[in-house]
């Protein structure tokens, strides 16, 4: 009982939370007629802040990964259902069909697993909120920077060659404070959280520069994650 308990009081955060910001994302595309990529960026950060609401809610580790799975295998044929009305073309602006619902499976199936490791097994959910917040913000920055400002694509092999290097750089700062901000606020020493966030946001950067077809979704966090708790370790 205790975890049907936690896992519905964990839902109901998440709903309540999930509902303000849907309708103040609501009010901004109507009022300053957001659209475009900054569009796309306000609908990625009410994503990922939603998994940030469903840990910070939870107690223990399995009801937090419980509940995006529940969130993704109740949401996905809503999604299926609507995808060809004409509002939710005009809602979400795909960049292609089904782009929706792949990054919610996507999305909430990888945060299940790194909740389970990260939180679960290894014990760290500092690392694990750091990854998510490095992932989140940082991506958000490369976007938004490599489509304003970016000039100089990255020719790199296996990079991605659409992406920037301006675009990179943003997300490698907004990472490095993103990790720094979570690690000394959560108690870790000056000289560690420094040194992790340094690391941690060149590998995000790197990571999301080799990532293609949207799956930066689960590298980017993981490797994140990863690169966090060993230097946590040492």
């Amino acid at each position: 009982m205790a975890f049907v308990d936690e896992t519905l009081h964990t839902l109901g955060m998440m709903l309540v939370f999930l509902l303000i910001v849907v309708c103040v994302a609501l009010f901004c595309f109507k009022v300053f007629h957001i659209t475009g990529e900054r569009r796309r960026k306000l609908l990625h950060t009410i994503a990922f802040l939603l998994i940030l609401v469903i840990i910070a809610a939870s107690e223990h580790w399995y009801v937090p990964s419980a509940v995006c799975l529940i969130f993704a295998v109740v949401v996905y044929p809503i999604l299926c259902h609507f995808e060809s009305r004409p509002f939710y073309a005009k809602l979400f602006q795909e960049r292609s069909a089904g782009e929706i619902r792949r990054s919610l499976i996507l999305l909430f199936g990888s945060a299940a697993v790194l909740i389970a490791l990260f939180w679960g097994v290894l014990n760290s959910e500092l690392a694990l909120v750091a990854a998510i917040l490095a992932w989140g913000l940082g991506d958000e920055a490369a976007a938004l920077v490599g489509k304003r400002f970016g000039r100089h694509h990255i020719e790199w092999g296996p990079a991605d060659h659409h992406k920037t290097w301006e675009g990179s750089a943003a997300m490698c700062c907004t990472a490095f404070f993103a990790v720094f901000f979570v690690l000394f606020s959560g108690g870790t020493a000056l000289w560690r959280s420094l040194l992790t966030a340094i690391v941690s946001a060149l590998t995000a950067a790197v990571t999301e520069a080799v990532t293609k077809k949207g799956y930066d979704t689960v590298t980017v966090p993981l490797a994140a994650a990863i690169v966090i708790r060993l230097m946590l370790a040492l």
